[in-house]
């Protein structure tokens, strides 16, 4: 099975998870903190991918392996 593209699937709805994530970051959590809160998300969604993705980040913003374990 291939991979949704979200932006082409549904623009809208892409548009607004756009605005979401930079309302995000513009906020009080610090980076770790929010890729930690991601990395959760994508667990109880069981995506593998989004998993990898943002503990990838994590890493690159600080974050120790302790934590992310």
């Amino acid at each position: 099975m291939s991979r949704l593209t979200m932006h082409e699937a549904a623009p809208e709805v892409y548009q607004a998870w756009l605005a979401a994530e930079t309302a995000i970051r513009r906020g009080p959590l610090d980076a770790t903190v929010r890729e930690l809160v991601k990395i959760r998300v994508s667990q109880i969604n069981g995506c593998l991918f989004c998993i990898d993705m943002h503990s990838t980040e994590a890493r690159k913003e600080g974050e120790t392996e302790r934590r992310l374990w």
